[in-house]
This record gives structure tokens, C-alpha cells and sequence, in this order.
């Protein structure tokens, strides 16, 4: 047995980040919305053939092969979670209508109700008397003939019960815009202080100036100006940990002063994904990180679409999806993707050094932008990779003092490669971590034409986009110079129990069937939704004395329906958006 170089690198401390490209095959350079995936498993990576010389020259030996086009494509197996596959799906289908509503059970509404405000101070009249509603509450309503949401403070009650003043916000707003007839969606209570001062955000810290008895970690804070926060950790009197409204540590920082409007249960978001008729997908960029080894090392790849998306229900298996990718590029950093600043502060001539006393000192000239604090990463000859936080620095900008990471000294060496230098600045890790509470098979339903089956053993549901992977381009490098979509393709199969002849019917005459497969945990839900399909013809083996089944095939279409889509995806959850 030999001794090896280093720590191997484990899945079990793997990671796997995504983050949505302000252009395409370009990784952001700051971007606090870098998601944290949950996942099972990945076979992500870059595939580029060596392919083999047929140049004859009188020699059996080969020539040099030369290589072949980039290839960035595999599949990331992810949870059916209630929060993270919505991310999913924007990049399948694209960004989502979003809906706000009080999930039944927190709402203080008395429905169904109407609400009508008139005369331009705000003076709102319920249909329906409120009566389980408290000053400083927000009711949430839509026009009796749209879907929007609008939403208004309860700040005076002038008839117990029914007429109410309402304004923007809870300090005494521009007073709501009249409406009639209005549809009442829910009403959420505030549990902030009766006189409930002011907030001030400031490095993902929300300090509030008054003591709030119902600050709890889960539900969500609303600011003056629109700003919305979820309290996550109680970390001093009157301060809180807080993430923004895509779940990420709160980078943009609010002034402190700013008026309070409510501190609130999480509200429930209702997400309906569509596909684009001809809009393009959003590429984004995602990275396998190996955070075990010495030196971590991460695996970029960019340019990356959303191809297909797989999944099935039924049986007792835990309830995962399979996503196919497809990218453009690869690269390796030794940064992970949701820090502050992950670029490099070298050029792509990797400077060579010498490693001495823990002192590194660039023998082909300074490095004027290094400082103390920065990451300098570096590789022995023997091919060992360290990596040392510069902790001093002389005056040339040539030699710098290095303590390695684990906070030893860093052995001496000769004529060591620098792959990278970071600058470390806030350490801090910006990654949403949105994975919570998933799926499981047993809350899955079947409908076909609005009718809930009991007879369904197995589904087996498919969303294809197509994409063209052949787009190379001369002078590109060997890069796909795009990813185009293709007709989308939605369908699948399903198994039933043989106890009745309607689906049998419905194969043999080619009958168009509105089906739904569906997921319900709590207060959230997932439904895939294809309002025009078909299904195949049953096929009915008889395999032995046991229980005889059907089986099918199903594709969804887009004929006339309403909706203007072959999948209507709706996803009901606490996430208020995505990036």
C-alpha cells in the first residue's frame, strides 16, 4: 500500500450550486442569489473526446490525437421538494405568475366575502363582517374580474365589523384605491407591537428598535417602501438573522429607521409555470463542489438549460426527479460559487513563485493587487495542491507572508505554480439554502377530467424541451455557441388496476382527456397539469393468476384550451420568488 497525496474527496460533503446568468455562459460575478441544491446524485461534467489520427507518415506509432468538441451535459437526480423545484421549473418552462393568499388555517378572514372601497380616503365595507380582524391586519383581495393580488393595512375600525380604513401601510399610507365588489382572498394577521417603531437591516442583521413579542423564526417581517424579510435566528435582544424574499442571506441592507408594517405568518405564494411560446429559456450556472479535500475544488460549468425533466409516482420509493442538462463550458475554481467575489485576481498566465518560510515570494514580479486577507492557491511540482491566506505583505508587492488554511505553517517549496489568488473579503456563505420539507409518494393524486382515480398504480410523467446540443460555431473553441429550444414535448405513462372500461374507451377512440398528476403536504401542493392529452391504446397482458393491469401511454398537446399551454404547472409554497 503506498501513501497517498491527499484527502479523497467524498459525495457526502459534495455540493451542488446553481445561480440563474445575467447572459449567457457568463458566471455572475456577484450574485447573492446563489441556491444551494438539495440533491441525490449528478453526472454533470465535461466530455471532450481525444479522437484518433488517421495521418499515416511510414510509422505503425500514432501521431498526436487531437481533440474533440466540448461536451457539458448529465443529469442531477433532486428531491420533490416544496421549495426547490420551483427553481427547477423556471428554468424548464420560464418565471412563473405569482400569486399571494393566507393559507386557510392562519387567515382571519370570514369568507366568502367582498370588499368595496369608495370615496378615495380608503373607507373599505365588507360584505361580510370581519369579525375575527384587528387593527393593524392585512387584507389581501383581487378585482372581481382579474387575478392580481392587492393588498391593504386595517388601520381604523369605523363600523365594528364591516367598514375599515385602509391604507398602503401600517404607519399611515397613501389610502387604498377604490374597487367594487372586490374578492376578499384572506386576511393576515400582524403580530407586531401595538406602537411597533422601526427596523434597520444591515449585513443580513435586522435590529427592530421596539421589543417584539411576536418576532418568531419563520414568519415574515414587512417594512415601509415594500421590503419583506423571514426571521431566521434570534441572535441578541431585538436582533434577528434574516433572508430576503428569494431566501437568501439579506445582502441589500435597509436604513435603520425604516417603519415597520407587520410582523406576519408566512404567506402562501401560488406559482404557475407555462410553456413559453416562444421566449427562451434562462441559462444559468452550476457547480459541483468537492469541500473535503485539502484545497477544496470546485467544478463550474456555464451556459447550462433545463432539457428534460422525469419523474415517477406510485410504490413506496423515495419521490425523486431526474433533469437533464446541457452547457457550455467548464471550469475549475477553488472558490465556492456563493461567495461575495469568486474571481480570481490573476490573469490566465498562472505566475510561478517560491515557497519559503512561509513566505511566497512571485519571481516574475509583484502582484499589485494582492492584499492581506486573500486566498493564494498554489501547485508543488510533485502536483500537491495548498492553498495559504496571505497575513502580511513588504513593501515591493513581490513577497507575501502565507498561513495555510488549517492554520499550520506551508512547507517549503520551489518553482510552485499559483492556479489562483482570491480575495476573501466577507467569508461569509450567500447561498439560499431553501430545501426543507419534500414530497413523499403517499401525497401524490391522479385526476383525468377533474375526476380523482383510485384505480392509478403507477404514472410516470416526462417534460422534454428539446434542445439542439449541435449548434458549434468556427471560433468558438469548441463551445456550443447556443442552446436552442425545441417543440416542447409533455407525456408519459401510466399503469392502472383493470376495474372498469373508461380509459380502455378513451385509448380506443382517441378521446381528449384533461389529466393531472398531483402532490399535496400541508398547505402546499404541487400539481403537472396536461389540459388536452391522449392516450395510447391499453395494452392488457395476462401474465399468471394475480391482479390484471392496463397500461398507457399519454402526450399533452395544445389545441384550443384556455390556458395556452400543453403543462400547467402549479406550485403552492412559502417561496416568494425565484432568481
Amino acid at each position: 500500500m503506498t501513501c497517498g497525496t491527499g484527502i479523497q474527496a467524498k459525495g457526502s460533503a459534495a455540493s451542488f450550486r446553481v445561480a440563474t446568468e445575467s447572459e449567457g455562459y457568463t458566471c455572475p460575478i456577484t450574485d447573492p442569489r446563489v441556491v444551494n441544491m438539495p440533491f441525490n446524485s449528478t453526472t454533470l461534467t465535461l466530455n471532450r473526446a481525444l479522437n484518433v489520427s488517421n495521418t499515416l507518415r511510414g510509422n505503425r506509432n500514432p501521431t498526436q490525437p487531437f481533440q474533440g468538441n466540448k461536451d457539458v451535459s448529465g443529469d442531477v437526480v433532486i428531491p420533490v421538494d416544496l421549495k426547490t423545484v420551483g427553481w427547477w421549473f423556471k428554468k424548464l418552462t420560464g418565471a412563473p405568475t405569482t400569486l399571494e393568499s393566507v393559507a386557510a388555517s392562519k387567515s382571519k378572514a370570514t369568507l366568502p366575502a367582498t370588499l368595496t372601497i369608495a370615496g378615495g380616503a380608503g373607507a373599505g365595507t365588507f360584505s361580510t363582517g370581519q369579525t375575527l380582524a384587528a387593527v393593524g391586519d392585512r387584507v389581501i383581495y383581487r378585482a372581481s374580474a382579474g387575478t392580481a393580488r392587492i393588498s391593504a393595512f386595517m388601520n381604523t375600525e369605523t363600523t365594528p365589523d364591516t367598514v375599515w380604513t385602509l391604507e398602503t401601510t401600517r404607519a399611515g399610507g397613501t389610502p387604498a384605491p377604490n374597487i367594487t365588489a372586490a374578492v376578499v382572498i384572506g386576511i393576515a394577521r400582524n403580530f407586531a407591537a401595538a406602537s411597533p417603531g422601526t427596523i434597520g437591516v444591515s449585513a443580513g442583521v435586522l435590529t427592530f428598535s421596539a421589543t417584539q413579542v411576536g418576532a418568531v423564526a419563520g414568519r415574515q417581517v414587512l417594512a415601509a417602501g415594500g421590503r419583506r424579510f423571514k426571521l431566521v435566528e434570534n441572535t441578541g435582544t431585538n436582533i434577528w438573522t434574516v433572508v430576503d424574499e428569494y431566501g437568501a442571506p439579506a445582502t441589500a441592507d435597509l436604513a435603520g429607521g425604516t417603519a415597520l408594517d407587520a410582523i406576519e405568518d408566512a404567506t402562501l405564494w401560488t406559482h404557475t409555470f407555462k410553456v413559453g411560446a416562444t421566449a427562451g429559456l434562462e441559462s444559468f450556472v452550476a457547480e459541483k463542489g468537492f469541500t473535503d479535500m485539502g484545497v477544496p475544488m470546485f467544478f463550474r460549468y456555464t451556459g447550462v438549460k433545463a432539457g428534460q425533466f422525469q419523474l415517477t409516482a406510485g410504490g413506496d420509493q423515495e419521490l425523486v426527479a431526474t433533469i437533464s442538462l446541457i452547457g457550455a463550458d467548464e471550469e475549475i475554481s477553488y472558490q465556492p460559487l456563493s461567495r461575495v467575489d469568486h474571481m480570481t485576481l490573476i490573469s490566465s498566465a498562472k505566475p510561478l513563485a517560491d515557497i519559503s518560510s512561509n513566505a511566497i515570494n512571485f519571481t516574475a514580479g509583484g502582484q499589485t493587487a494582492v492584499q492581506v486577507g486573500d486566498l493564494v492557491v498554489y501547485r508543488e511540482t510533485t502536483g500537491t495542491l495548498r492553498a495559504g491566506v496571505v497575513v502580511s505583505e513588504d513593501v515591493s508587492n513581490d513577497v507575501f507572508t502565507l498561513e495555510a488554511r488549517s492554520g499550520s505553517s506551508t512547507p517549503d517549496a520551489t518553482g510552485v505554480t499559483v492556479e489562483a489568488i482570491y480575495p476573501l473579503g466577507d467569508d461569509a456563505d450567500l447561498s439560499a439554502n431553501l430545501f426543507g420539507d419534500r414530497f413523499h409518494q403517499f401525497d401524490a393524486s391522479v385526476a383525468v377530467d377533474s375526476v380523482t382515480r383510485g384505480d392509478v398504480a403507477e404514472m410516470q410523467f416526462s417534460f422534454n424541451n428539446q434542445l439542439d446540443g449541435e449548434q458549434y460555431a468556427i471560433g468558438a473553441g469548441g463551445l456550443r455557441d447556443d442552446i436552442p429550444e425545441g417543440i416542447a414535448e409533455t407525456g408519459g405513462s401510466m399503469t392502472t388496476l383493470l376495474k372498469g372500461a373508461d380509459l380502455v374507451e378513451a385509448g380506443a377512440e382517441v378521446a381528449e382527456l384533461d389529466m393531472t398528476l398531483a402532490f399535496a403536504r400541508g398547505d402546499s401542493s404541487l400539481s403537472l397539469r396536461l389540459p388536452e392529452s391522449n392516450i395510447s391504446a391499453a395494452n392488457i397482458p395476462i401474465s399468471g393468476p394475480e391482479g390484471i393491469r392496463a397500461s398507457y401511454d399519454f402526450q399533452g398537446y395544445l389545441n384550443d384550451d384556455a390556458n395556452g399551454s400543453s403543462l400547467v404547472g402549479t406550485l403552492v409554497n412559502e417561496q416568494q420568488l425565484y432568481s
